[in-house]
């Protein structure tokens, strides 16, 4: 267990983190092709994490990586970094691997990452999603089905939220879903939107499950629901939580 003066610590890491955090578009947008959702699914001390590939184009499924992992920090409120960035970047780093023959960027301009977490809408300006962009050096975004912290901003325009008088994210709904979309790294907000609201809606539910490949239960009534419960996420991001709960329960079959 954390110690009040370790947690500490970790909270100035991030704030000190923050401002490496690049919140401007480093490539140009209309030149990524290749979208990466990554996520993780927990059961006991195991971590199931999965990432997925999709082609920005036709929305087919490029690769998808996964992997079986043992954790030992429990959820601490605004320190998800610490639990969930070494799945995460275990299944970036194989599939990074896979396509371009190297763990990280740069030099990978055609690529960018949704993660399911929070980036700068963070108490610290610092979440999840800054920590997986840093380390891998590939823009990336935070999308969330929650609200961290902030105040949301209901002028004319998208909604925004706010914090500390700075727009930290965009808020995107979509059949009366909400989620919350933040720079993670080497990204601008309108851009991160922009990408997000794309990804939502490719083709009809069914068709998006069949270009799956199929893990054990995937097909399963379960699987179903998850499907049509989780569409609000952008396709890639949806793929690879389908895809990390299905290892979830593949690993409970006797």
């Amino acid at each position: 267990m954390f110690t009040q003066e370790q947690i500490e610590s970790v909270k100035r890491y991030q704030s000190s983190m923050a401002h490496k955090v690049i919140a401007y578009d480093v490539v140009d947008v209309k030149s990524i092709r290749y979208v990466v959702g990554v996520d993780t699914a927990y059961k006991d001390d195991r971590a199931f994490a999965a990432a997925v590939m999709v082609d920005r184009l036709d929305g087919r499924i490029v690769h998808e990586s996964s992997s079986i992992s043992r954790v030992y920090i429990p959820y601490i409120p605004g320190l998800l970094f610490l639990r969930e960035g070494a799945p995460m970047l275990n299944v970036l780093r194989s599939m990074l691997k896979h396509v371009y023959g190297r763990y990280s960027g740069p030099g990978i301009d055609d690529c960018i990452i949704l993660v399911d977490g929070n980036g700068m809408l963070h108490p610290r300006l610092f979440g999840l999603a800054c920590y997986i962009g840093i380390i891998i050096d590939i823009p990336t975004i935070g999308v969330s089905k929650s609200l961290l912290c902030g105040t949301i901003s209901k002028s004319n325009g998208p909604e925004r939220v706010m914090l500390n008088c700075r727009e930290v994210a965009r808020v995107v709904e979509y059949n009366g879903k909400r989620i919350y979309v933040s720079i993670g790294h080497k990204i601008s907000l309108d851009s991160a939107e922009s990408i997000v609201r794309s990804l939502i809606h490719y083709y009809g539910v069914g068709m998006r499950a069949e270009g799956m490949k199929v893990r054990g239960a995937v097909a399963t009534t379960t699987t179903r629901r998850s499907v049509q419960q989780s569409s609000i996420l952008p396709e890639p991001l949806r793929l690879a939580h389908i895809s990390a709960n299905a290892l979830r329960r593949s690993q409970a079959l006797p």
